[in-house]
């Protein structure tokens, strides 16, 4: 219902909710808490999940962990809101699979973390995207809707690639860890890609660990997957932990008293 001209400061229409985030950008990489600035109430968001570890014994490589975009309103401004960074998964996870990447959790919304690549002729490790399958049969584990995709099944001795935020595992033949996705306007960077499988598994892009890489694990801060174990050495690849990117908008509808435009101004939150 429309206020009088009087208590709006002399524009007559509905009173607004006003928004003015003024577009800040913040990366969080760490688990703790993060603070609205003064007038935001509306945000959009990446989550990235924790990688999922490399399987051993004929093993697949982990799957990326969830890949999600999204908005989150009615926000109270200049309040603090807990980040939960989900971690990688642990190669020491029940042998001979690899441990599950854990969540990442703000503000009611969850990124699920990547499944753990296992060992011979075991089905992966369903999450954000699903674990590769062992060698000789396992199935891929499936990945979690609208976050990733299902690793690949293991084939003969080499064991599947664990899946990707953009693809699943094995797209491009056998042990590939699937590519992760970079399709938030929020950020360019690829993130969630999956962990190369046993017998020489290149990883997808993203952050999956590949065997005969620099790093056999997910690079920290991309949820990408752990590869498999590489007999005899190295052991198979722990996940990489995941990411939070928030951008504070600027939202409003209906009309603006000039009151409310005033405060704003004072606050230094008028854009």
């Amino acid at each position: 219902m429309a206020k009088s001209g009087r208590s709006q400061g002399g524009i007559i229409g509905t009173l607004n909710r006003s928004s003015f985030g003024e577009c800040t950008v913040t990366t969080t990489t760490a688990s703790g808490t993060f603070t609205t600035r003064q007038g935001t109430t509306k945000l959009a968001a990446l989550l990235i999940g924790g990688g999922g570890a490399g399987g051993q014994n004929y093993g697949a490589g982990g799957g990326g962990g969830g890949y999600l975009c999204t908005t989150i309103s009615n926000l109270n401004n200049n309040t603090g809101y807990a980040v939960v960074i989900g971690g990688g998964g642990a190669a020491s996870g029940p042998p001979p699979a690899g441990g599950d990447g854990d969540d990442t959790t703000f503000a009611g919304a969850t990124a699920t973390g990547g499944g753990g690549g296992v060992g011979c002729a075991i089905a992966g490790s369903p999450g954000g995207s699903g674990g590769g399958g062992g060698g000789q049969g396992g199935a891929g584990g499936c990945g979690t809707a609208c976050q990733g995709y299902a690793g690949g099944a293991g084939a003969g001795n080499a064991g599947g690639g664990g899946g990707g935020a953009g693809e699943a595992g094995n797209t491009d033949g056998s042990k590939h860890g699937g590519d992760g996705s970079s399709a938030s306007p929020l950020s360019c960077s690829t993130y969630g890609g999956g962990g190369g499988g046993y017998n020489c598994g290149t990883a997808g892009t993203g952050g999956g660990g590949g065997i005969g890489s620099p790093s056999n694990s997910g690079a920290a801060n991309t949820g990408g997957g752990g590869s498999a174990q590489f007999s005899p050495m190295p052991a198979s690849g722990t996940g990489g932990s995941g990411l939070l990117i928030t951008k504070e908008l600027n939202y409003a509808s209906g009309m603006w008293p000039m009151q409310s435009q005033y405060r704003n101004s004072v606050c230094g939150t008028w854009p």
